[in-house]
């Protein structure tokens, strides 16, 4: 019978108590391969490997015979099957200790290696008798390498007695790679009850380096137990030589699969994941057990094992890992070593700590904590027949406890059942000792003086008054009245989680655990000090809020001061006298304000436009902007809409941290002044637009614009488009606005460079809308190209073909310059848009254009995190992508000097270099400063700072877009501008074609160019 992933089966016997499902029956014989010496390297068969020979030992190569003394000993064999090659061209095979593929061993340090023998190589295991031992039971360990077997190779393991043969494994017949055995320790296991003696044979023919076969821990053992203690034919007990577990000495690892899902087995280490055995040290030792219900048990790879992951749990009572179990899809068991009463030097109480996961727990699920005695069994928690849910241990950190006075002897087991990845449960800390205590301390003692908790992990009671409570009343904060005086430590405290919600002014005593939360989606977030799993008790209500700290200046340009500052108000009530709205409320119902005194001219503040501009202040270092403020919605039961110009007086909140950010959770928004304004678009705004752009014929216009996906209503299967295909009524109103931003908003220009835009037949789309507009006095027309991009986007033109035409336009490849596959392409760290060559004639002149969309700053860590200053990872694949298109611009420049060329889209990136990026930065690669043709941002050179931005981010506006021309055509540029109708308008606004405010998140940039003194007609 085959059975995978098992160890030695260790044997308990607890006085009068047998641990059946521990127990083991005695050796007979055995090896484990230990008493062979090991030698390194392979071992040359000396032999004819023409003829059938057995294999001799030789000097200085791995054993291949031993006569046994405590363990059986064993011979080798060779066969000849495959022409004539053997074992004489030296190969790994006899005794060894190499642990690169098995990980390790079941039993001890060695086992038997047999290795592209080319032929066939047999190990016969000495002969055991077994005629005192009328039930006997053989078992071996086997590790089969998980690789390309073929399907002449052949796995024979059999045992020879008087009677009869047995097969433990036999492959020939079957493809090996087809059986599921590879990769890891399993055990073969044959009933030899009856036999008087017995040989045990393994062989393997194959002829390639990488098929291994590995053996150890074989073992002979009597089945003939009756559990009566003393009477001389019960195994031997295995004591622990420890009283106390945390598991912080076994590793920890990934995810643990194991094959094996329709037999009950033993499991095993595998290397790379989460230890399920543990042989024991300075902590008790403990196995691990699957039991199948029918299910995919842990085929998939499951969290089970030893862990160190806090996501859940918050932290580990004693120390940084514990035992996890999660969605074992049957019954995982596992067993600890048995405990000695002896050894126990504290008050002989069983004390264990478990953690259930707050989740929809399924009525068939059960958990199981016990310890078995020699005084019986006692349950310490056991679901049986309830629902988990009902049973208030969800959610943090509980201790179980029993009484084990009179004891000699004690084993600890728990286990699950369940099928979901959210029913998990933690067990750490068991250990002997007086039942805990819940220490009473106060918010300030919890909150600490630094970022951490110095009693995280920890059931505490505490007392404070609410001070808010979340809209949804599924959490609240609670303050300190009084408070200590210290600056560095909060008042105030988050509470999420608890068996009640009280009301804003209750003063409520609670039992909780301490936990910092961290989130597993975004792990360089800071950690927030929180209470969870609480126990209210409301003590009186109607109580006075604690005053609020006045915030009326934030720190004007260090975001570790301003981290300092919001992390000691934590949970804290504040209050806001006046807040200037510097962002609009965004479609999670936050918005950004600053306060009276940092709405000043001379920091990033513009009072052009009422928002803060992202700047550099010096070499690689940058204005973040700490002065920002967010404020949320989580309170409220509907967010404020507010947009820049928008203020608050006296705002008033609790100090929250979640998603990077911290923020202010609102309890009272105080006096709001909103005056929120829109362009109403009107027919005759059109015609307004066509009769300027008529009127003003020296020029020809260049726009760049970021269409914020601009999508088809086809959800095309081989694009991961389908969150951003729209439905047809949304699609027509980002037609109409988009064709009234190019129209109204830029004054038609003749060239219009867009980006995120699904193909050319949606652009076209486009352009016949801005066609229709004005009764086709106006040609527009569309051209793009497929990109590399995972969800299909593309850079595109519209161009006027009355006014320009288009010459050529292609792709920068790898044909024309290097590295472009690397940068933008589909083998690229992020898949990519490949940048779009227009050559368009306007006025007689040719004009180059480089449409640009570079990869996002996604995955970069947030100004608000641990990291300081954060990385950008973002940025590596960027400054490939700005290499590329200097090159690009290098080659048409060398070819003619005097080009007009145009470099623009959407970079992605700022102007300037942020810390630690140097002076080779994504813009400062593309314009080439010192080179032979640099390029002129007019971005930096022809805006003015108070209006440099072209989208707005978490409260700091900051340009992304930029547009860079040659020398020769920057002195031909008579006007550029940015045209503020999308960042900073609110989100609501895109879904309403009535107005001419946010198209698109993004801002257009439109350049005039005055080619010559031509005028433009808009007539042929």
């Amino acid at each position: 019978m085959l059975k995978t992933n098992s160890l030695i089966r260790r044997t308990l016997a607890l006085g009068s108590l047998l641990l059946a499902a521990s127990s083991q029956a005695d050796t007979i014989a055995y090896t484990s391969f230990e008493e062979a010496s090991v030698f390194s390297g392979n071992y040359t068969d000396t032999g004819d490997a023409g003829d059938d020979h057995p294999l001799v030992n030789n000097p200085d190569q791995p054993l291949v015979n031993l006569t046994g003394s405590n363990e059986l000993g064993f011979s080798s064999a060779y066969y000849n099957t495959r022409n004539d090659v053997g074992l004489t061209d030296g190969d790994f095979v006899g005794v060894t200790s190499y642990t690169g593929e098995v990980g390790s061993y079941p039993d001890g340090t060695n086992g038997f290696e047999i290795n592209d023998p080319d032929g066939v190589m047999r190990l016969t295991i000495d002969t055991v008798d077994l005629s005192s031992h009328p039930e006997t039971t053989l078992s071996l360990d086997l590790y089969v390498s998980d690789t390309g077997w073929e399907s002449n190779d052949r796995i024979r393991i059999w045992a020879e007695t008087e009677s009869a043969t047995y097969d433990l494994l036999d492959t020939a017949g079957s493809d090996i790679d087809d059986l599921g055995i590879e990769g890891f320790w399993f055990t073969l296991d044959q009933d030899l009850s009856g036999s008087a003696w017995a040989t045990l044979r393994i062989e393997l023919d194959s002829n390639s380096g990488s098929e291994n076969l590995y053996v150890d821990n074989i073992r002979f053992t009597d089945q003939a137990i009756d559990g009566n203690p003393g009477d001389g034919d019960d195994p031997e007990v295995v004591f622990s030589d420890s009283t106390y577990t945390s598991f912080e000495e076994p590793a920890t690892g990934g995810k643990y699969a194991d094959p094996d899902s329709a037999t009950d087995h033993q499991l095993a280490n595998n290397a790379g994941q989460a230890s399920v055995y543990y042989a024991g040290g300075n902590e008790v030792g403990f196995r691990s057990f699957y039991e199948s219900t029918g299910g995919e048990g842990l085929s998939d790879g499951d969290f089970i094992g030893v862990s160190s992951y806090t996501g859940d749990v918050g932290a580990f009572p004693d120390g940084s890992q514990g035992y996890q179990l999660s969605d074992v899809d049957g019954i995982v068991r596992v067993e600890l070593d048995v405990i000695d009463m002896a050894l126990v030097e504290a008050i002989p109480t069983l004390l264990v700590d478990v953690y259930v996961n707050s989740t929809s727990w399924e009525s068939s699920d059960r958990i199981k904590v016990w310890v078995e005695s020699d005084l019986g069994v006692a349950p310490l928690l056991d679901s049986t027949g309830q629902d988990i849910d009902d049973l208030d241990i969800e959610g943090r950190w509980i201790t179980l406890s029993t009484d084990l006075t009179g004891a000699s002897y004690a084993a600890v087991k728990f286990s699950l059942e369940s099928n979901a990845a959210s029913e998990g449960i933690y067990i750490d800390n068991i250990r002997f000792g007086p039942e805990p205590t819940i220490p009473e301390v106060t918010i300030m003692d919890i909150q600490g003086a630094s970022e951490i908790s110095p009693l995280i992990g920890e059931r505490i009671v505490t007392e404070g008054v609410v001070t808010a409570v979340t809209a949804d009343r599924n959490s609240f904060w609670i303050q300190d009245s009084d408070g200590d005086g210290d600056h560095r430590t909060s008042d105030g405290i988050f509470v999420y989680s608890s068996d009640i919600v009280p009301e804003t002014g209750d003063l409520v005593r609670l039992q909780a655990s301490v936990t910092e939360y961290a989130s597993g989606s975004r792990p360089t977030d800071l950690p927030v000090t929180e209470l969870t799993s609480a126990k209210v008790e409301v003590l009186s209500s109607g109580n006075p809020l604690p005053a609020p700290i006045v915030i009326s200046d934030m720190p004007n340009e260090s975001i570790p001061e301003a981290i300092a500052l919001l992390e000691s108000l934590e949970g804290m009530r504040v209050k806001i006298p006046f807040g200037l709205v510097v962002a609009s409320t965004n479609r999670y119902g936050e918005f950004h304000i600053v306060t009276g005194a940092d709405a000043q001219p001379g920091s990033g503040f513009s009072p052009w436009y009422g928002q803060m501009i992202l700047r550099p202040i010096g070499d690689q270092e940058v204005d973040y902007n700490p002065e920002r403020i967010l404020v949320d919605d989580l309170t409220l039961d509907e967010p404020f809409v507010v947009m820049p110009g928008d203020s608050f007086e006296d705002l008033t909140g609790v100090v929250h941290y979640e998603f990077s950010n911290y923020r202010i959770q609102p309890t009272d928004t105080g006096n709001a002044t909103i005056e929120q304004t829109a362009t109403e678009i009107r027919p005759l705004h059109w015609w307004v637009a066509y009769l300027k752009a008529l009127i003003d014929r020296k020029h020809i216009d260049v726009a760049t614009l970021n269409t914020e996906n601009l999508f088809d209503l086809e959800d095309n299967p081989d694009k991961n488009d389908q969150g951003s295909t729209p439905a047809t009524e949304d699609l027509e109103t980002k037609l109409d606005k988009l064709a009234a931003t190019i129209g109204i908003g830029l004054g038609l220009p003749e060239i219009v460079c867009v980006q995120e835009v699904e193909n050319q037949a949606v652009l076209q789309l486009l352009a016949d809308r801005i066609n229709g507009k004005l009764h086709h006095l106006v040609d527009y027309t569309a051209v793009s190209l497929e990109t590399s991009d995972a969800r299909g986007i593309e850079t595109g033109f519209l161009f006027d073909q009355r006014r320009v035409s288009l010459k050529n336009h292609y792709q920068i490849s790898d044909d024309i310059v290097p590295g472009v596959s690397e940068a933008f392409g589909a083998t690229s760290a992020s898949k990519g848009r490949e940048p779009l060559v227009g050559v368009f004639k306007a006025n007689g002149k040719e004009l180059t254009i480089v449409n640009n969309h570079f990869k996002s700053k996604g995955g970069d860590e947030p100004l608000y995190g641990a990291n300081q200053p954060a990385v950008r990872e973002s940025e590596i694949q960027r400054k490939l992508q700005a290499q590329v298109v200097r090159d690009f611009a290098d080659l048409i420049l060398e070819k003619e000097k005097n080009a007009y060329l145009i470099v623009t889209g959407d970079f992605n990136d700022f102007q300037f270099a942020e810390p630690g990026e140097g002076e080779n930065h994504t813009l400062g690669i593309i314009e080439g400063d010192g080179t032979k043709h640099p390029l002129d941002n007019l971005i930096v050179s022809r805006i003015p700072e108070y209006s440099r931005f072209t989208y707005v981010y978490e409260g700091n506006s900051q340009a992304l877009d930029h547009f860079l021309v040659s020398q020769k055509l920057a002195k031909r540029v008579a006007k550029a501008e940015i045209a503020h109708i999308n960042a900073a308008y609110l989100d609501e606004f895109m879904q309403d074609a009535s107005v001419l405010e946010r198209s698109s998140d993004h801002d257009p940039v439109l350049v005039k160019i005055s080619l010559n003194d031509t005028r433009r007609f808009f007539f042929r």
